[in-house]
């Protein structure tokens, strides 16, 4: 990967993690853009800090803000959990290393119970989840895992 591809794609993804941030937690464009250059990619990651945690990393951020900050993550796991998690879905869960976001596009594409996941190819699986192209390894884990519980 060229040195431009590879900025490229870190730029593409700190924008969608921003974008996510702005959207889930309804937040300003900086203060998204703040917690992306912190580190965090996840509302998860945020739901599971304490506000003085926060503040702690982010020289500068209020106690109130940083308040506000985790309830809405705290908010947006809980409502996602409940939405999200049916029957089929737990099952999924299985699986080392599925986390929700992969449950939501996996569902999206269609695969919904481990037989849908065991039948999938590497790159199918890819072609779902594109941000798993820079780890075939844990795709082909995943898939495995699937296939190995369907052969029980």
């Amino acid at each position: 990967m060229t040195e431009e591809t590879e900025s490229k794609k870190r730029a593409e993804e700190f924008n969608n993690i921003t974008r996510m941030f702005e959207d889930a937690l309804d937040l300003s464009n900086i203060l998204a853009q703040l917690l992306a250059s912190e580190g965090f990619s996840s509302i998860e990651e945020i739901a599971l800090r304490s506000p003085t945690e926060l503040c702690d990393m982010i020289q500068g951020l209020e106690e109130g803000v940083a308040n506000e900050l985790v309830l809405r993550a705290q908010e947006y796991c809980a409502s996602e959990l409940t939405s999200s998690h049916t029957t089929n879905d737990d099952v999924l869960f299985k699986i080392k290393g599925m986390t929700n976001e992969l449950v939501e596009k996996l569902r999206a594409a269609g695969v919904i119970d481990i037989q849908s996941l065991a039948d999938l190819s590497k790159d199918d699986f890819i072609d779902i989840v594109s941000e798993m192209a820079e780890n075939e390894k844990a795709v082909c884990d995943m898939i495995m895992q699937a296939r190995d519980i369907i052969n029980k």
